[in-house]
């Protein structure tokens, strides 16, 4: 979940910055750094014809982790100034039991649970049958 939840914010952060970089505000060059840090992290792996490790990556998520708190910084304090205090807190709530959740039904495959197959399938959501 934290890989691919952080591809997505870096996306969206980054079509955010092109489009409205005003709506970050005081985040406003913070998402830029961080943004050149995860564009620079690929740039001297972009013409690489041989397969790429996960290795090559870790810096990028260091930078894409903080790309999407920052995008969650940004949301709560839009949800501050538009909602009540106490329900930007409810969705923030919320998002961290959804992490708690899906690291609790990914903690077998993480650390290798022993599995049946019936479980080990429904634990493959990502792949089509």
């Amino acid at each position: 979940t934290v890989w691919c939840g952080s591809a997505v914010a870096v996306l969206f952060g980054l079509s955010l910055w092109i489009v409205r970089p005003k709506l970050f505000g005081r985040y406003r060059w913070t998402m830029a750094l961080l943004l050149a840090g995860y564009l620079l992290n690929w740039l001297p792996f972009m013409f690489i014809d041989r397969p790429m490790f996960l290795y090559h990556y870790l810096f990028g998520l260091v930078f894409a982790i903080l790309i999407t708190a920052v995008l969650f910084q940004v949301l709560y304090d839009r949800q501050r100034k538009h909602w009540r205090a106490n329900m930007a807190l409810d969705v923030y709530i919320a998002a961290i039991f959804f992490a708690l959740a899906c690291f609790i039904y990914f903690a077998p495959l993480t650390y290798s649970y022993p599995l049946s197959q019936l479980e080990l399938d429904k634990h493959m959501i990502l792949l089509w049958k």
